[in-house]
């Protein structure tokens, strides 16, 4: 069974993502975005913390994201919840 977003997130992940991708320090394929119950999540690879923290407050600035979950990394840093 497919999951469906309330509205309010599903507009909110396309403004997040409009704003996170014109960014040029996320590109398309190393940053993910998505949105739940308010609260957005960035997920993939940054250059830097400080492209990190960057993402972070731009998504924080959004209208109606009340927080943001950095589950951002470094490049080359293995996800926390990844496999070897």
């Amino acid at each position: 069974m497919m999951r469906t977003l309330p509205a309010d997130d599903l507009s909110l992940a396309m403004k997040l993502e409009r704003e996170i991708l014109q960014d040029p320090r996320a590109g398309a394929a190393r940053i993910g975005v998505s949105v739940a119950n308010g609260i957005a999540y960035l997920r993939g690879e940054v250059r830097s913390s400080a492209d990190a923290l960057d993402l972070t407050q731009a998504a924080g600035r959004i209208e109606g994201i009340g927080a943001v979950e950095d589950e951002l990394r470094l490049e080359g840093e293995q996800a926390v919840n990844e496999v070897l």
